[in-house]
């Protein structure tokens, strides 16, 4: 995997309530596929050789953990207690949403599922649903 990964920015174009809303997206998932597949090959790899015994569930439950970290700091902050300010949170969350990607990379290679295809086929399919003009089926 090449440096940086890009960052993603979507534009939504300002379009009256009544009609869907056209989203242009300077980042097409498909065009990214090749890059998560080679996470994915790279995390799997240093996860075999760091614990070479995991098993799928367990991945899954890591996986649990980090999303249960996120809901942890970001209720705290929203809360104002437990010393999580906005640059703590930021902190925490943004810790705590890479291990979840990086565990859930690691759980679809140890599972037989391809992440890269989770990824760029939900999309494909979310990205057409339009849930402010269509409530109930989006």
């Amino acid at each position: 995997m090449s440096g940086k990964i890009p960052r993603m920015t979507v534009r939504v174009q300002s379009v009256p309530s009544n009609s869907r809303v056209e989203v242009c997206a300077e980042y097409n998932p498909t065009r990214y596929a090749a890059e998560l597949h080679e996470f994915q090959r790279v995390v799997h790899t240093w996860c075999q050789h760091n614990f070479p015994k995991s098993e799928p569930w367990e991945t899954l439950v890591g996986a649990q953990e980090e999303l249960g970290e996120l809901a942890h700091a970001f209720l705290k902050y929203k809360q104002g207690i437990r010393g999580i300010d906005r640059e703590k949170f930021i902190e925490d969350g943004e810790d705590a949403v890479g291990d979840l990607v990086i565990y859930l990379a690691d759980f679809c290679a140890r599972s037989g599922l391809k992440f890269e295809r989770a990824i760029v086929s939900t999309w494909e399919k979310v990205q057409q649903r339009d849930w402010a003009a269509n409530p109930i089926s989006g």
